[in-house]
């Protein structure tokens, strides 16, 4: 129950922000124009004497796609945060563990180390949402200031350190 919570929390983070109408504004735009810039590059490759254009177009293509996946991400970031400011960053973290094991159960319960791989497939190939590993990531990060700043004595510092610390290996 406190897993779906953490869910809803994130979903109702987009409502909060105003993201919905952003995301749906920000999609509508990059669809038109990635259809106007794939049409002049297919005039251009046709038509010119030379690939520049189409080259040209082609690149303008990926760098907006490619913007626009950074900042769907940044948004899911967000909405993540707004379910951690609420009290639910833990149980977020492992919903999203059940919901990578459901997706890729070999991999098990312990976070990849970030690649060049993620990174070209999550924002070239223009994915609306992070990797779960980038997420759980930034979740980590998140609960470990959070608590850092509730719990600020020596002693308390030093377990959380040695706790987010087993989670990453």
């Amino acid at each position: 129950a406190k897993e779906m919570t953490a869910i809803l929390l994130h979903e109702f983070g987009h409502w909060y922000y105003n993201f919905v109408d952003s995301i749906t504004f920000v999609s509508y735009i990059t669809n038109k124009l990635s259809l106007m810039l794939k049409g002049v590059s297919n005039v251009a490759f046709f038509y010119a004497s030379t690939l520049s254009l189409a080259s040209l177009m082609f690149t303008l293509s990926i760098i907006l796609g490619s913007s626009s996946s950074f900042l769907q991400h940044k948004i899911e970031y967000k909405c993540d945060a707004f379910a951690i400011k609420y009290g639910y960053g833990d149980d977020l973290y492992s919903a999203f563990i059940k919901l990578k094991n459901l997706v890729s159960p070999n991999e098990g319960d312990k976070l990849k180390p970030k690649n060049i791989y993620s990174i070209i497939i999550s924002h070239l190939f223009q994915t609306t949402h992070p990797t779960f590993d980038d997420r759980l990531r930034e979740i980590i990060k998140s609960l470990e200031t959070l608590y850092k700043s509730q719990y600020s004595s020596p002693i308390h510092k030093k377990i959380i350190a040695e706790y987010y610390a087993n989670i990453r290996k």
